[in-house]
């Protein structure tokens, strides 16, 4: 399991280090380079080629020094309304974990009643009318261990796309939310599939339908991984520890997925597998529809001549 407090560590003492972290050096330009507050030369994006596409967001009359200009940087309008959406984010699944807390050490029966039906996804919900679980369940958790980890690493992915010129709060909180429906409806898919059909065959004892109506699912995993995905796509060369070890974040988000998809139709683990894998397409998508311009891959790619 990725440790959230030494990847949240790690990932800040990256973007502070110009020499670690995003760095990383190709013959004909500078993929990713430093980030300093100070100096103007040591820019995010930092690329150095003959010819290369429009980035947005910063100065674009000066793409070979992007630092903070127009308002961007540590204290920049987009890096304050993007902190801003992450810990608003954080808020809501606060609140909702708060009303678990209570519930469970009340027994409250009423409210531990309109949580379930109002705050976890399940077929049964869904085919009682209550369709907006598909997306407050992305915002609901009973575990503390669960809820923490969720948290942290959320706020430290969004703290990580803060930083990128340009993501305000609306990528925020689109990002997000898109991925937490893009989990939820994965989630869902998989477990209506019967299991003598092609697909159930292939999902396994997920896939039955018969255990499907009565199962259910909550958390912010799905939202979690998707904003990581795009942070994944926009910055991979950014230093996280998995089980304390170092590794570029593209490296650890290929190594998650390929987890969930090896225990996708495992009937034994308690993990919403294909909610995870609908968060990270998500994710995905979304930096190819929208933030590809602002750098990453899509970016190098483009340089490169490989599209």
């Amino acid at each position: 399991m990725l440790s959230p407090l030494l990847l949240r560590v790690r990932v800040l003492q990256s973007l502070r280090a110009p020499a670690q972290g995003l760095s990383r050096t190709a013959p004909s330009n500078t993929f990713f380079s430093g980030m300093s507050d100070e100096s103007p030369n040591r820019t995010f994006f930092h690329q150095r080629c003959g010819s290369r596409p429009t980035l947005r967001g910063g100065n674009r009359r000066n793409l070979n020094n992007r630092s903070y200009a127009e308002g961007y940087g540590p204290t920049g309008s987009t890096r304050i309304s993007a902190v801003s959406a992450t810990y608003f984010l954080i808020a809501l699944n606060t609140g909702v974990f708060a009303g678990w807390v209570y519930a469970q050490a009340t027994q409250e029966q009423r409210l531990l009643r309109t949580l379930r039906q109002n705050f976890t996804l399940s077929w049964q919900n869904w085919r009682e009318g209550r369709q907006w679980t598909i997306l407050t369940s992305a915002f609901s958790h009973k575990n503390i261990v669960h809820f923490a980890f969720n948290m942290l690493t959320f706020s430290t992915f969004g703290t990580m796309l803060s930083w990128v010129p340009g993501i305000g709060a609306f990528h925020l909180l689109t990002l997000s939310l898109g991925s937490g429906l893009a989990g939820s409806a994965a989630w869902l898919y998989q477990k209506q599939m019967p299991s003598e059909s092609g697909m159930g065959k292939i999902l396994g004892s997920f896939g039955q339908s018969g255990s499907a109506e009565r199962q259910s699912a909550l958390g912010a995993s799905g939202m979690v991984v998707g904003v990581g995905a795009a942070a994944a796509c926009l910055m991979p060369w950014a230093q996280v520890r998995v089980f304390f070890i170092p590794m570029p974040l593209w490296l650890a988000t290929i190594g998650f997925a390929a987890v969930d998809t090896y225990y996708v139709n495992s009937d034994k683990s308690p993990i919403g597998h294909a909610a995870h894998l609908g968060g990270v397409l998500g994710g995905v998508v979304y930096y190819l529809c929208f933030l590809r311009g602002y750098g990453g891959i899509w970016m190098w790619m483009k340089m490169r001549g490989r599209l």
